[in-house]
């Protein structure tokens, strides 16, 4: 929809891969940490394409059709649960 804000969305995570690639080389994680690492950077990608806001959810899942895309709300709720085993793990 806005796609010079795609880079800005999508740029510091492609930016990111090679630095978290050199990371996990030198301190390897759990398989269920890396899952939801993969997980988070997919939705991220998924949700940039639309910009958030105007992400077609609604025609994917009719039940959750509202007047408002409450899907940025979904997407960060879902970045905070899959950030909980990556922060743990590490100690943070």
């Amino acid at each position: 929809l806005y796609p010079g804000n795609t880079w800005l969305q999508v740029g510091p995570v492609a930016e990111s891969l090679p630095f978290a690639w050199r990371a996990l080389r030198r301190a390897p994680i759990s398989n269920s940490s890396a899952a939801c690492i993969t997980a988070f950077v997919l939705l991220h990608l998924f949700a940039a394409r639309w910009s958030y806001s105007f992400v077609p959810y609604d025609a994917l899942v009719p039940a959750l059709a509202t007047e408002r895309n409450h899907f940025d709300r979904l997407v960060h709720l879902a970045f905070g649960a899959l950030a909980m085993a990556p922060v743990v793990e590490a100690g943070v």
